[in-house]
């Protein structure tokens, strides 16, 4: 079985896991499930990253003298450039 199949197990609509287990090799549900890791380690690795950023626009607005010097360059890295259609979208919702 190879990563396509296993990835389409994962999207099917309620895989019953037992019963694949007859067709599927050990190192085949291994493989599966170091895909379903390897998904949710990123999903934390995002949240993460999202709760930093704001942790970071909060010190740089409210006490940036605190802020060291590694965040401060952190903070500047994640900014980007935001075209003025984007920020009325942004603030409309």
């Amino acid at each position: 079985m190879n990563f396509e199949e296993i990835k389409a197990l994962h999207y099917a609509d309620d895989p019953n896991w037992a019963e694949l287990s007859e067709y599927i090799s050990q190192e085949d549900m291994d493989t599966a499930a170091a895909y379903q890791a390897h998904k949710v380690r990123g999903f934390l690795i995002r949240q993460l990253d999202a709760a930093q950023a704001k942790i970071d626009a909060l010190m740089f607005e409210y006490c940036p003298d605190e802020m060291t010097e590694a965040q401060v360059k952190r903070w500047g890295e994640c900014q980007v450039p935001v075209s003025e259609a984007e920020l009325k979208d942004a603030l409309i919702h």
